[in-house]
Formats: structure tokens, C-alpha cells, sequence
């Protein structure tokens, strides 16, 4: 039973938190397009040129965490901010959200677990006739300008901006047994309009056979290895990692921590 509940936990810290896409791509070169931050700083100040701060088109200048790489010059425009109103959840005022990657003009792609997280919600109750609502943001900066609380409560947007960058989501479709199945932690997210200009992650469908570098890409919370997360910034960030094991569940819990299988 220990082991039992062990296990579970170990599932529970990785689903928590925000999803993050994995970009499996070769990395050359593309290291000045960010910009890196003082890891011993609380907060830092990075500019992002593409982002108003008044009327004129002063850009802005936001607070990011420590040691973060803030997409400041928009590098990977289809890497988007999705959020759920919580009103129907006896929350309102309050957003639920995750990060995921277009990947086509209709479709985005997330992790399963920023919908159905106790693992009894159906799909359905998600988009067009569903009982919650829900939109995809590709701004590197979705909160900006009043972008997020105008698509919830239709407060006027500022800084001469006319469009709050928003594209609400006709359904989504996820497999039921995503909590218990790490591995289907996956949902697929149909927008009500095609997101043109922005490009599409392209998605690896054959087995990966050496270890590859990747970026890793999302607007989630932030933190430590000691603390855990602790901080929501909301920022696209990224991350640089090496994909170093292929396996299951069972083979991490195996490897990494010492579990038996099963």
C-alpha cells in the first residue's frame, strides 16, 4: 500500500503544475533569439518589443523570474496559453491554465490532465455547448494590455490594442484514462477559427532511437528543486534539456526512483 501510494504521488508531482510542450529539434544557433536571465535574482526585467505599453507603441516591460529564458522576441509564436473559466466551477473571477503548441491552423495541442485532473470529467463538458469556457492565447504576453480579463468580462483593452488575442475552442477530446496512464496525458484542442501567421510545432511519430535535444516551451509556474514551484509569471518561457531515457512508467519509477514495476 506504501509503494502504492508512493506511486501515485510521484504521478501527482509530475502532472503538477501547467503542461509544457517538448520541442524534439536540433538546437543551433538559435540561443541569441532569447534572453537569458541572473539566476540569483528574484525578479528580472526583460523587454518585449512586440507588446505595447501605451498608444504611442512603447514596448513593454515585464517582471519575469529568476533564471528564466523569456521568449522576449516571439521566437516560437504557435507555443500558446490556454485558459478555462472557472465561474462554472464556483470560481469566478479565476482561470485555469496550461500551455500547449498549434499544430495545424485548427488544432492545439496540450496534456489531458489541464482538463480532466480527477480523472472523472468527460471532454464534453469542455467548448461550444459544453458547461465550461475555454480559449487559446498565442501572445508571449496573454495577460497584457488587459487581454485576459477582457475576454473574460469584456473590460475594454488598453494601450490602443483592438484585439485581445484570444481564440475560444469549438471542443476538446481526451482519452478517460489519462491520470492513471501517464503516457495518454494528451488532449486535442479544436479552435473555432484557423491561427494563421504563427507556424505549427511539427510532431515526432516515429520512435526516438538516440538521445535528442529539445526545447522545452510554456507559461506555467516556476521554481526550485528544493521548493518546488512557487511563482506564476504567465511569460512564454524556454528551456533547453537532452531527451537521455526512452521507456515507460515503469522503467522510470525503476530507474530513477526504486519502485518495483507495476
Amino acid at each position: 500500500m506504501l509503494l502504492a501510494n508512493k506511486r501515485r504521488s510521484l504521478r501527482a508531482a509530475m502532472l503538477s503544475g501547467a503542461a509544457v510542450i517538448v520541442l524534439y529539434v536540433a538546437i543551433t544557433g538559435s540561443a541569441h533569439a532569447v534572453v537569458p536571465r541572473n539566476e540569483q535574482a528574484a525578479t528580472v526585467n526583460v523587454t518585449f518589443p512586440s507588446i505595447p505599453s501605451n498608444a504611442a507603441g512603447a514596448p513593454t516591460t515585464a517582471a519575469v523570474p529568476a533564471g528564466a529564458i523569456a521568449d522576449a522576441n516571439n521566437t516560437l509564436p504557435y507555443v500558446a496559453y490556454s485558459v478555462t473559466d472557472l465561474t462554472t466551477f464556483g470560481r469566478p473571477g479565476f482561470v485555469g491554465q496550461c500551455s500547449g503548441a498549434l499544430i495545424n491552423p485548427r488544432f492545439f495541442l496540450t496534456a489531458a490532465h489541464c482538463y480532466n485532473d480527477g480523472g472523472t470529467r468527460p471532454d464534453t463538458q469542455y467548448g461550444v455547448g459544453g458547461l465550461h469556457r475555454h480559449a487559446v492565447s498565442f501572445n508571449v504576453l496573454p495577460l497584457a494590455n488587459n487581454a485576459l480579463v477582457n475576454w473574460l468580462f469584456g473590460t475594454p483593452l488598453l494601450n490602443g490594442v483592438t484585439n485581445n488575442g484570444y481564440t475560444d475552442v469549438v471542443s476538446v477530446r481526451y482519452a478517460p484514462g489519462n491520470i492513471t496512464f501517464l503516457q495518454a496525458d494528451i488532449a486535442v484542442v479544436t479552435l473555432a477559427n484557423p491561427v494563421t501567421g504563427v507556424g505549427s510545432t511539427p510532431l515526432l511519430m516515429s520512435q526516438l532511437d538516440t538521445a535528442r535535444d529539445s526545447i522545452v516551451a510554456g507559461f506555467g509556474r516556476t521554481g526550485t528543486g528544493t521548493l518546488g514551484d512557487t511563482t506564476s509569471s504567465r511569460v512564454r518561457r524556454i528551456a533547453q534539456n537532452n531527451v537521455g531515457t526512452m521507456g515507460s512508467f515503469d522503467d522510470i519509477c525503476i530507474q530513477t526512483f526504486g519502485l518495483p514495476a507495476g
